[in-house]
């Protein structure tokens, strides 16, 4: 189905990004390190005893360093986007997923709001399988997500910083007369 994530009807809308401090602290003082390694290769005092090993070390540091930028500019893009109206629920984690993936009211079985153990049963945070019995996540933080049980007996969970407004969401979106005129 081809519509726009965000509709003028929708119930509810979230955005969420990646903003826990220890992740930030972990990527800069990875990039400093790497920087400052690359920056004193040269120097006498590790200065490797042949040409060769020097540029191998300093090719090394510069493909570690546009790894670490290229891990944090992810990091500051990776968002997941959640949206509900009446004809079902949508959700996209650009840069990984860019275009909107429906789930419509007709798909769900059932649903519920509940506290999860990220690493304990999808192995984090992001997008993750948690195996048959546990199904897909898709989450940014925190231990809350929105449980969704499809009809065809596949099983996604999306967190959600807001559990009280996606519980009523989601309630309104199952009540919803959505026979089309």
């Amino acid at each position: 189905m081809t519509r726009n994530l965000t509709t003028d009807k929708a119930f509810f809308r979230e955005e969420q990004r990646f903003s826990q401090p220890w992740i930030w602290v972990v990527l800069i003082s990875s990039i400093t390190a790497v920087i400052v390694l690359v920056a004193v290769g040269d120097k006498k005092e590790i200065q490797p005893e042949n040409n060769e090993e020097l540029a191998g070390l300093i090719i090394g540091g510069v493909i570690l360093l546009v790894s670490m930028v290229g891990l944090t500019w992810l990091f500051l893009k990776m968002k997941l986007i959640t949206c509900i109206d009446s004809k079902g629920f949508n959700f996209r984690y650009p840069p990984m997923i860019n275009k909107a993936r429906w789930i419509l009211k007709a798909e769900i079985e059932s649903y519920e709001v509940r506290e999860f153990k990220p690493i304990k049963e999808f192995g984090g945070h992001g997008i993750k399988t948690g195996g048959k019995s546990k199904g897909k996540s898709y989450t940014v933080s925190g231990k809350t997500g929105l449980q969704l049980i499809l009809k065809n007996g596949e099983k996604i969970l999306i967190g959600t910083k807001r559990k009280e407004a996606i519980r009523s969401a989601m309630a309104r979106m199952m009540m919803e007369n959505t026979t089309e005129n």
